[in-house]
């Protein structure tokens, strides 16, 4: 079974970048007529998990489910694995087993592109991560990756017990654990709506 996991945060735990959650909102609300649509196209479940505990106000396909929890990283660092907190109480909140896959996106980018042909590379591997080449913002990347719910296992417990300072971001957790695997990389940039990165107000069009 593959599912279609997409990362929001309405009331984010920073004062810097994109805090007002009035405009937060209205990014999300721009991402979801997208997946409104292509919920009635694909054959995958979709399901929106926001993790700051804020109740669901957005128009939603029925086909997608939204899930909403107060996650707090216990550390000081909390940016470097709030995901992944957040990946570990979905897999255990839907029970999935170990050959299940999981694509994970953030919740702001609505692709301008078809994806199906991404998806059926998802379902043909164990491990894919973006590998957007420098000329369009960036090297690998964590804004979308999927996998197999084994490794993905492994990779959140990892990152939950060390993502505590700088020098061990998500990004570098991700890339201690893939390593061990064999894993593809979509070196390919996906054409997206203009959205913002993470909390700050940096644009891109490519993820």
């Amino acid at each position: 079974m593959l599912c279609i996991l997409l990362s929001i945060m309405i009331k984010p735990n920073i004062t810097y970048g994109r805090t007002n959650i009035n405009d937060r909102i209205n990014d999300y609300i721009k991402s979801f007529k997208y997946w409104n649509k292509i919920a009635d196209e694909i054959p995958y479940k979709i399901y929106i998990y926001e993790n700051s505990g804020f109740e669901c106000t957005f128009k939603l396909n029925p086909k997608i489910t939204y899930i909403s929890k107060d996650i707090k990283a216990p550390n000081k660092f909390e940016k470097s694995s709030s995901l992944a907190y957040v990946i570990n109480d979905f897999i255990n909140i839907l029970n999935l087993q170990d050959t299940d896959r999981i694509f994970v996106l953030t919740g702001k980018y609505a692709l301008l592109e078809p994806i199906q042909p991404i998806l059926q590379i998802v379902e043909e591997n164990n491990f894919v991560i973006s590998g957007l080449p420098p000329e369009y913002g960036g090297n690998h990347n964590t804004m979308w990756f999927a996998g197999i719910v084994k490794i993905l296992k492994e990779f959140v417990v990892y990152c939950i017990n060390n993502c505590y300072d700088s020098s061990n971001h998500f990004e570098i957790a991700m890339s201690d654990i893939i390593k061990k695997y064999n894993y593809y990389i979509y070196n390919k940039p996906i054409k997206v709506n203009t959205a913002f990165v993470g909390g700050t107000n940096i644009t891109r069009d490519f993820i």
